[in-house]
């Protein structure tokens, strides 16, 4: 791709390199699988990678081409079929397959593939919403920034702002990592999205949300303190601060009367 292609998709080759690792990753409970398809030409390295990681080594391709000027999608034509050895697998619908392409974009190509291996398991290193019910594993979706609201174009629907990994425990909800849109900062989404996982946990009947370590001094986890009753797990053992009640209490104690989950935090330095 020339350095002024309009198709703006900014992947370095090592982020590339570590998310087809991590797809082979996800893979690797699906299969196994007898033989890999690549849809060329962007799957040849993801299916190069994903076949070394899972030792798949019988590998065939399939050449379809529908971006012509990298920002629309033209006309789909198949240049190069699948080889009759590999159709034949799985008693001729694709069992035990692996078909691999680094986007799915709206679903066009997936779908011909699809029709010429129906039961094959079909994985993506990104997918987009157009696209992602044919996929069976990926690794990242990409959404397109919606337009402002309010705007002729304004998207119908609402925009992602904020994403929360969490564990479910066997006494909680544990909060791994969570990020949201720096351009709603001001909205609070942090403070709802911890909020939000305690009236979840409160929905699922278990008493703890596990907020994880806490620095006291640190600027950057000082919200965690906010968050009470509030269990702490120091080295003189485990205290409970029930100093401050904010009004996610008054909210979880409207519904239905119940007693709010405790959020939790681990102790670390002075």
């Amino acid at each position: 791709m020339s350095p002024t292609s309009p198709k703006a998709f900014p992947v370095s080759w090592d982020q590339f390199h570590r998310d087809c690792r991590a797809l082979a990753w996800r893979l690797a409970s699906a299969g196994p699988f007898e033989a890999i398809v690549c849809i060329t030409r962007g799957g040849l390295v993801p299916a190069a990678i994903v076949a070394r990681e899972l030792d798949v080594r019988l590998i065939e391709s399939v050449c379809i081409a529908s971006y012509h000027d990298y920002k629309n999608q033209g006309e789909l034509q198949v240049l190069k079929d699948i080889a009759p050895a590999i159709k034949a697998l799985g008693d001729g619908t694709g069992k035990g397959v692996l078909v691999i392409d680094d986007l799915t974009d709206t679903g066009k190509t997936a779908k011909i593939v699809r029709d010429m291996l129906p039961n094959a398991h079909f994985a993506a290193v990104y997918a987009k919403p157009a696209g992602r019910p044919l996929i069976d594993t990926f690794v990242t979706e990409y959404r397109p920034k919606p337009k402002p609201l309010g705007s002729a174009h304004a998207d119908r629907q609402q925009p992602l702002l904020g994403v929360a990994l969490c564990d479910r425990l066997s006494d909680g909800i544990s909060m791994v990592y969570s990020f949201y849109d720096p351009e709603a900062a001001r909205r609070g989404l942090g403070t709802y999205m911890i909020l939000e996982h305690i009236a979840h946990a409160h929905r699922l009947g278990v008493p703890y949300l596990y907020l994880g370590y806490w620095i006291q001094g640190s600027p950057k986890m000082s919200y965690k303190k906010r968050f009470q009753p509030q269990e702490q797990l120091t080295g003189m053992g485990c205290i409970v601060d029930e100093f401050f009640l904010p009004r996610v209490e008054y909210i979880l104690a409207a519904r239905n009367g119940a007693v709010p989950a405790y959020a939790t935090l681990t102790l670390s330095g002075e």
